[in-house]
């Protein structure tokens, strides 16, 4: 077989680390004025902002970058970058105008001490800062969070600023997020979610008529995808731009089982159509919309994200698309994937929800000689109710190079595949989803032929549950486990994260908050939790927490680290004393990576 780098020089791991991890993500983008030449041409600018790991600065960086897009009104004639990249340095929030002529920015400046880092509000007109204002100076408020619209539940409401009148345009019992106005200013949509429970899942498409008051549901829940029909949509937000110019369709991205693709829906019939079905098997994601030039991002386990733009065709003609790359990623080589479905077997149907299917992306290295050695990763997602889809993914790209398969398993409850299959989770997790992913890994093992004394799971917060659960209920199928924030005893849990209904939900039981869950609760909420198998466990496990965690507080993990300790079983503890939930500030991600690598390398051995 070919030389493997985990197997053997942790420092060429390292690496390959600091190459892959240089791949920048895009964030955002928006499109500037029309412009027409003197020839009569036509062209936009596409403003773009990234972010990156600066692995000497041990931060994420912000860049962004401008493009020219000529056209002919339906179809680009020539598309490429205007200059280079640039910094923007402390730059937290950038939006512009309507009109394309000022701009607003959050900016960060001062130093990097408690008390010491200032945030600015600059609005920016052309070539000049118009103002400047200090916000930690005015205290009327804390920090500005950058990190996107609040998760929480809202309504939809309309101010009038100069009669002072507010009025509740959408149902207040019923959850919504990202009103879009159209270009004609008639309607909004907007998303809504039936119900509040549980976290994420497949959501309503709403239309609200300004002049009629009348409100529509444009696309309704899903609660089974039929064939390749539509499976529902699954976005936490909407594009800033998601209307065509005629202010009739309404372009967005979703996943769809283990994809992510565009879909057009028209509002007054309420049909949906995709703009990327039948492509090369990657996810897209659209960025902006605007005179039905789109702009989006594309890109698969095996290249990193590519950012092109197009026209949306006329109605009926969705599926022409001409896409035209603005800048084209390095497929990264020696890495080949594809989605696998699978069908539980009948003792593993869920009777109220039968029928369900699932799915996994397995990636493995290019054409080992001997695919008998090759050691195989098993990654569970965390939600439970979220999905991977086949888009860029670093951890799993890196884990790929280094001579590894992986297996990013959507179990029953992902979104992606009807409502059905996220309501058949909540009463049973720690049952259904573990039995899924077990299935799952039998299953490629035995088709594969990969090596199965040479298995290991790495997952976190809800993948870190089920990782713990396996290792617990499999133990001799996992030679080494690396869990980030795992959930280890959801009634314990139940008193200390900001999401208790989360808890309460997901065993099974209706929230509420105003009591306490009674014995039987509490007993089930125990019955579902990893630390039940504890007597079970011999698989070495590194436990990484973060000490600021509110979701799954970092003393669930120091709870399963003693019980294991007790029982002399190998595990170690990371602790990152500023990190929250996601472990993703750079020198955390990096230093947690490389540690993962060792552990791997240490018991699975060569």
């Amino acid at each position: 077989m070919e030389r493997q780098v985990l197997l053997s020089e942790p420092e060429e791991a390292a690496a390959l680390y600091r190459g892959l991890s240089r791949q920048p993500a895009l964030s955002a983008a928006c499109l500037g004025p029309e412009v027409t030449t003197q020839y009569g041409g036509q062209y936009r600018t596409v403003h773009t902002e990234w972010t990156q790991r600066d692995l000497e600065r041990m931060e994420n960086i912000r860049f962004c970058r401008q493009y020219l897009v000529f056209h002919d009104g339906d179809s680009v004639v020539f598309a490429g970058p205007a200059g280079n990249s640039v910094e923007t340095r402390g730059e937290l929030l950038s939006r512009e105008s309507p009109s394309g002529t000022m701009k607003a920015v959050l900016r960060k400046a001062g130093g990097t001490g408690p008390g010491e880092e200032k945030q600015f509000l600059e609005v920016w007109e052309k070539n000049r800062k118009l103002k400047s204002f200090n916000l930690s100076a005015l205290e009327k408020h804390g920090p500005v969070y950058e990190d996107g619209e609040a998760s929480g539940w809202s309504a939809l409401y309309y101010v009038d600023l100069i009669g002072g009148k507010c009025e509740l345009l959408s149902d207040d019992s019923l959850a919504v997020s990202s009103p879009r106005l159209s270009p004609d200013q008639c309607r909004i949509v907007y998303l809504q979610y039936p119900s509040l429970i549980p976290h994420h899942q497949c959501s309503q498409l709403c239309l609200y008529d300004w002049y009629t008051k009348v409100t529509s549901v444009v696309v309704d829940v899903v609660p089974r995808q039929l064939g390749e029909n539509f499976s529902g949509i699954y976005c936490s937000l909407l594009p800033l731009g998601c209307w065509s110019a005629d202010s009739q369709r309404v372009v967005f991205d979703s996943a769809q089982r283990s994809r992510q693709d565009l879909f057009a829906v028209d509002t007054q019939v309420g049909t949906v159509t995709s703009l990327t079905a039948g492509g090369s098997g990657g996810s897209w994601k659209l960025l902006t919309i605007d005179q039905d030039l789109m702009v989006a991002q594309f890109s698969t386990p095996s290249l990193p994200p590519t950012l092109k733009v197009g026209f949306l065709p006329s109605a009926g003609k969705e599926q022409s698309v001409l896409w035209v790359s603005l800048e084209e990623a390095e497929p990264i080589p020696d890495i080949h994937w594809g989605i696998r479905v699978l069908q539980p077997p009948p003792e593993q149907e869920n009777v109220q929800y039968a029928g369900l299917d699932f799915e996994a992306i397995l990636l493995q290295p290019g054409s080992p000689p001997d695919k008998t050695q090759v050691p195989m990763v098993v990654m569970p997602h965390g939600g439970p109710h979220s999905s991977f889809v086949t888009a860029w993914m670093l951890f799993p790209a890196m884990l790929c190079k280094m001579g590894f398969a992986v297996l990013l398993v959507n179990y029953r409850g992902s979104t992606g595949f009807g409502q059905d299959s996220i309501l058949s989770l909540p009463g049973n997790v720690g049952h259904q989803d573990v039995k899924d992913v077990q299935f799952a890994v039998e299953q490629v093992l035995q088709e594969e032929h990969f090596d199965a004394s040479h298995v290991a799971l790495m997952g976190g917060s809800h993948g870190g549950f089920i990782s713990c659960h396996l290792i617990g209920q499999y133990p001799e199928t996992y030679r080494a486990c690396v869990a980030r924030n795992p959930v280890i005893n959801i009634a314990s849990m139940l008193g200390s994260t900001d999401i208790p209904d989360w808890c309460v939900v997901e065993a099974g039981f209706p929230f509420s908050s105003d009591c306490l869950p009674d014995l039987s609760v509490w007993a089930e909420m125990l019955d579902k939790s990893p630390i039940r198998y504890i007597p079970q466990v011999k698989t070495p496990l590194l436990l990484m927490l973060g000490q600021e965690d509110r979701r799954v507080p970092f003393k669930q993990g120091m709870e399963y680290y003693r019980a294991l300790k007790t029982r002399n079983v190998p595990v170690r503890l990371l602790l990152y004393p500023k990190s929250t939930h996601a472990l993703s500030e750079v020198e955390v991600e990096s230093d947690s990576f490389m540690n993962a690598v060792l552990w791997l390398r240490t018991h699975l051995g060569s």
